[in-house]
């Protein structure tokens, strides 16, 4: 007997759709089945709905489209007859909705993963959707409003917060166009938006956690609004917002605050609301102190490189020697850039205190730059964003990395939505009509005992 080869690739391929086939057959026999139940039921003849005619619906699922038949019916209600199908409440399928529940749920997770769309698209091949399928399911949702809630609701603050005594504040300003239209208005246009970014943590550990990062009780605060000429008053309020949010994720405790930033005036603003030690971003300064030299990638002159290397080491623990010794000597000569020498110069006089964090037993480091890119740049990724949708974006990735799960409330809130659907239609309320006002001099007589069914 002769054992043939498998091709594995060409076998699991084949399973996958077979799976897929038989979930779709197996979903439109449940609906088909349950509409039939409903159909006998006793308790729909007694509520008065009457069966008007058999109707076929398509909703798209994660495995395909769905394809299956249900009962229309039709009830007095007033003067009118009211429609409608029983077992779309049932089967938790909204009205108008195209997407299926399951599929809207497992989209909206990939989302806030952080997935692009061409990634999305990728995870769901046989549901057939597209970029504009997605950016329309994304407006829909009320992120924030979902992330509150479940902060409020189920958040619990890590186990560990109280083993640590600082909470390291890494912050910067990211500024994009977003599309915004106004009332009356045919088309949207652009508007300048500054995304405040903080990232809180209380240490860095070996080893990244589930959600990849090496922060430990890492969480994000952020704060979307139009920019506006800065004042003390939008750092006061950037300010309440970081104090509330450390209660909320961190409890009450006594923290030491440290503020890690590129040297903006808002950040040492934020440092002396909140009485909190301030630390320059080594990156930042490292950069400025390398475009004073002269050397490429392509031209590469390795006594400015020596040097380079030389001076960055001595910046960290002397920063006034380097310019005495080092960046005002050489200004005059052609050694250096000129103009950036001296940009570097007053940089470093402007630190100083961020600089001297270096030697503090609590100094970690200080990721500024990269957080900012991870969480503002990567989601933007130099498209055209509405408001909505870009708020949406941020807050999504924003809840997954803060420990919330916004989509699992959205879910509860939707059964809940179905449940409360379902029940009124079976067991419909009735209310007694309030006594209308009769003019003075009308014989009309109004018999206020009698009640009719609400809907």
């Amino acid at each position: 007997m002769r054992i043939e080869q498998i091709d594995q690739i060409a076998e699991f391929d084949h399973l996958k759709e077979v799976y897929a086939t038989s979930i779709i057959k197996d979903l439109k026999t449940k609906i088909e089945s349950m509409d039939e139940e409903i159909r006998n039921s006793k308790w729909r003849k007694d509520q008065g709905y009457k069966i008007k005619c058999r109707v076929e619906r398509t909703i798209l699922t994660s495995e395909g489209l769905l394809n299956y038949s249900r009962t229309k019916f039709k009830r007095k209600v007033g003067k009118g007859w009211k429609t409608t199908f029983l077992v779309d409440d049932y089967f938790q399928i909204k009205k108008n909705s195209k997407l299926s529940y399951e599929l809207k749920t497992s989209i909206m997770d990939k989302v806030a993963q952080g997935y692009k769309y061409e990634q999305i698209i990728s995870a769901f091949p046989r549901a057939n959707i597209t970029k504009a399928t997605i950016s329309r399911l994304i407006r829909q949702f009320d992120v924030t409003k979902l992330n509150r809630q479940d902060l409020d609701d189920n958040y619990e603050v890590p186990k560990n917060a109280d083993k640590f005594k600082f909470i390291y504040i890494s912050t910067d300003d990211s500024f994009l166009n977003l599309k915004e239209k106004r009332k009356f208005e045919k088309y949207a246009h652009k508007q300048r938006y500054r995304v405040r970014l903080a990232v809180l943590y209380q240490g860095i550990s070996k080893k990244p956690d589930k959600r990849g990062s090496r922060l430990i009780n890492k969480r994000v605060v952020y704060a979307l609004e139009k920019v506006k000429s800065t004042n003390k008053n939008n750092v006061l309020r950037f300010c309440n917002l970081l104090k509330e949010k450390i209660y909320e994720y961190y409890g009450a405790n006594n923290w030491k605050l440290v503020v890690c930033g590129d040297g903006d005036n808002y950040i040492k603003s934020v440092a002396d609301e909140l009485s909190a030690e301030i630390v320059l971003d080594w990156f930042h300064l490292k950069m400025k102190l390398r475009k004073c030299f002269r050397f490429t990638r392509f031209k590469k002159d390795q006594n400015q490189i020596n040097l380079f290397e030389l001076v960055a080491k001595v910046l960290k623990e002397h920063p006034m020697l380097v310019i005495d010794n080092y960046l005002k000597p050489l200004l005059a000569s052609d050694y250096l850039k000129r103009d950036e020498t001296k940009e570097l110069i007053r940089y470093i006089r402007n630190n100083l205190e961020g600089i001297k964090a270096y030697q503090q037993d609590w100094y970690i480091g200080c990721a500024t730059e990269s957080n900012v890119y991870h969480f503002v740049k990567s989601i933007s990724n130099s498209k055209s964003w509405s408001v909505k949708s870009f708020s949406n974006l941020l807050a999504l990735r924003v809840g997954w990395i803060n420990n919330l799960k916004p989509m699992k409330i959205w879910k509860e809130n939707v059964e809940d939505s179905v449940t409360k659907t379902v029940v009124a239609k079976r067991y419909p309320v009735y209310r007694t009509f309030k006594t209308p006002r009769i003019k003075q001099g009308s014989s009309i007589r109004i018999n206020t005992g009698k009640t009719r069914p609400h809907f």
